[in-house]
């Protein structure tokens, strides 16, 4: 799942595969239980994490088709409804991928 999130540069050329990618991942988030999509040791959403990684791929991505586009909101919109997860601003750096700036004491 997160090579296919993660692939920017593959949305515009395999777009038909990142559609049937969305279309097959969607019913088995249905039956999938919530707790399961939460990982135990940071309580982070892997899940979770990668959608938001390539909803920003396919939001910064030109030359795609419109209903494809229109595909991705509603499944965006469904999955907010369902899980509460946010998509808002998915331009902005999460917390562990902003960058780190580390003060030192060299003279």
């Amino acid at each position: 799942m997160v090579l296919i999130c993660e692939s920017e540069a593959a949305i515009s050329r395999h777009q038909e595969m990142f559609d049937s990618f969305l279309w097959a991942l969607e019913p088995q988030l249905w039956e999938i239980q919530e707790d399961f999509l939460a990982d135990i040791v940071s309580n982070n959403n892997a899940v979770y994490r990668s959608l938001r990684t390539l909803f920003r791929n396919i939001s910064s991505t030109s030359k795609l088709d419109d209903r494809f586009k229109i595909r991705v909101d509603r499944f965006k919109g469904r999955l907010a409804e369902k899980f509460s997860w946010d998509f808002e601003d998915l331009e902005e750096e999460e917390d562990d991928e902003a960058p780190v700036i580390v003060e030192t004491d060299i003279v």
